[in-house]
């Protein structure tokens, strides 16, 4: 009898249970009705409160997590979402979608640690989900992680062969190292596969503009504005292109078009005050850097760029200015800062590897033209006279001559007539272009100097190093690296700027000048016979000649 009752007693019990279950069901979907509906009509607030209702009956929970994470997004409820997918995790440690949306959301924020650390284990639950790879591949390459991103790049590629924009991002690794020619057929790659994605047909154009493809790049930049005609990036690379090119005027069109388009971009305002400043317009040149500046407060270069407009039109006091506001933005500003010691008589050791590159790239198209036209610059064609009476020889013919800085090869015109071979090293990717372009020079070298010298296994018998000591202070190590490149009875020809009190010393002009005695005694110190000193007009300097030396040395 009692075994009958138990068993009646459970029969009761299950009743009862399912009848809850039935009930708890049913106000679940009316529930998900009532949500459906609101959202239906754009009442997300409503719809919100409703599933935060459902979350309360405690079924179905990682569905209800999972729609209330959509609707905060919908709502830009970026916090809340998260929360939301977290929650879902929690429930469940492997629910790989939830730790997808999470690191999205993270990413988004800009939460990359976060974002890092949930896309792993989200990786780890499923290795075949190419978008979270990229994802991980994405913050490792803003990073600068790029090993990491390339592995996990090529991850995704593997699952997914036609992303374009995987080829697109790889390709950017690439030109990290100045690769640029692999990384322009990544490019190419990229826009066979989506020939909309704009930012591999800029990226293209950049690096054709970096080989110094100029007239390919223009041709890219303009194919990438018929298809996007209303992007002030691609205007404005077109219009840098046209400034390579040594087309100024299209190039002021170009920045003015994205000007148009996006009338607060300070970036294009700061362009401009470049492109007038190279015709010599320096009022207008002034209110366009301020311009930039008034647009964005933090442009850094625009407060660079004032400073050199400033110091042109030889007011110091406003130069010296905006190079300490330009440090006060960027406190590791190479170029502000050790022009801010010229200006206010500090020494120095030298302007950093950065700033020169930038200085003679930025210089290269109208390099000679400004040096020759302007300055009245003819050292080479005069150290080489000078050096042709010492050698008292026209038919010797140097074995193996160097270039040092040769820039566009000024000098290299003039000593080739010498030479069997030639080469020539310098800093600026875009002055060994030029140079290129001569076809003076067996090999082309771009190098920094020191290195190059520390690093070569060649030895030279003639050295050439017109207008480079004035970018150096003490000039030691260089001397010593010659003698230890130098074959017997090498000679060392070169030009520099006169100082009067110190061995050497920072100018105002951002160069050094070296004194006779100081030469002298580095001679003595490494071994080199001076075989003539001259003193002549090195260039001029807002109208009046700047003194120096030319100097022919010979190792004994």
């Amino acid at each position: 009898m009692q075994a009958n009752v138990i068993i009646s007693s459970n029969n009761n019990s299950l009743n009862n249970v399912q009848q809850y279950s039935n009930n708890v069901r049913h106000h679940y979907i009316e529930i998900l009705k009532n949500v459906r509906c609101f959202n239906k009509n754009g009442d997300i607030t409503n719809a919100i409160l409703e599933l935060q209702k459902a979350l309360l009956i405690n079924y179905n929970k990682i569905k209800i997590y999972n729609n209330l994470a959509l609707l905060y997004k919908k709502q830009k409820y970026y916090y809340q979402a998260s929360l939301c997918y977290e929650n879902i995790i929690l429930l469940d440690k492997n629910n790989f979608n939830a730790l997808k949306k999470l690191g999205n959301i993270q990413f988004f924020l800009g939460k990359l640690n976060k974002a890092e650390l949930t896309y792993k284990k989200a990786i780890q639950i499923n290795k075949n989900d190419y978008e979270t790879i990229y994802n991980l591949a994405f913050i490792y390459h803003n990073q600068s992680k790029f090993s990491k991103a390339k592995k996990l790049y090529l991850n995704a590629l593997k699952i997914k062969p036609d992303l374009a924009i995987v080829y697109n991002n790889l390709g950017l690794i690439l030109e990290e190292t100045a690769n640029y020619s692999d990384a322009i057929y990544l490019y190419q790659h990229a826009i066979k596969l989506d020939p909309l994605l704009i930012e591999a047909y800029n990226n293209l154009g950049l690096a054709l503009t970096a080989l110094n493809e100029i007239d390919k790049a223009i041709d890219i930049f303009k194919n990438a504005l018929d298809i996007d005609s209303d992007n002030p990036i691609l205007y404005i690379n077109l219009s840098l292109a046209m400034k390579e090119k040594g087309n100024i005027e299209s190039a002021i069109f170009y920045c003015q078009e994205a000007i148009k388009i996006k009338p607060d971009y300070a970036e294009a305002y700061n362009n401009l005050g470049l492109l007038y400043s190279m015709y010599n317009n320096k009022k207008e040149a002034i209110i366009f850097f301020k311009t930039a500046i008034s647009l964005n407060p933090k442009i850094v270069e625009s407060y660079y760029n004032l400073a050199l407009e400033y110091k042109s039109n030889n007011n110091e006091e406003k130069a010296i200015e905006y190079l300490q506001k330009t440090i006060n933005l960027d406190p590791k500003h190479s170029s502000a800062i050790f022009m801010l010691d010229a200006l206010t008589d500090k020494n120095n050791e030298g302007p950093s590897e950065n700033h020169l590159a930038l200085l003679f790239n930025n210089y290269s198209n109208h390099f000679e033209n400004h040096l020759v036209d302007t300055l009245n610059y003819y050292i080479p064609e005069i150290i080489f006279k000078e050096f042709l009476k010492i050698i008292n020889n026209l038919n010797v013919k140097f074995i193996n001559a160097l270039d040092i800085g040769c820039g566009t090869g000024l000098s290299g015109q003039e000593f080739k007539k010498i030479t069997e071979n030639i080469s020539g090293v310098d800093l600026s990717y875009k002055m060994i272009a030029k140079a290129k372009e001569k076809n003076i020079y067996k090999n082309l070298i771009n190098k920094n100097i020191i290195d190059f010298l520390k690093h070569s296994n060649e030895h030279f018998d003639l050295f050439i190093a017109t207008d480079v000591c004035v970018y150096f202070g003490a000039l030691d190590t260089i001397f010593q690296l010659i003698k230890e490149r130098a074959s017997n009875n090498a000679y060392f020809v070169f030009s520099t700027e006169n100082e009067q009190n110190k061995e050497f010393s920072l100018k105002k002009t951002g160069r050094y000048g070296h004194s006779i005695d100081y030469i002298i005694r580095l001679s003595k110190k490494y071994n080199f016979s001076i075989k003539s000193i001259k003193s002549v007009n090195i260039r001029k300097h807002n109208e009046k000649w700047i003194q120096g030396e030319i100097y022919i040395l010979c190792l004994n």
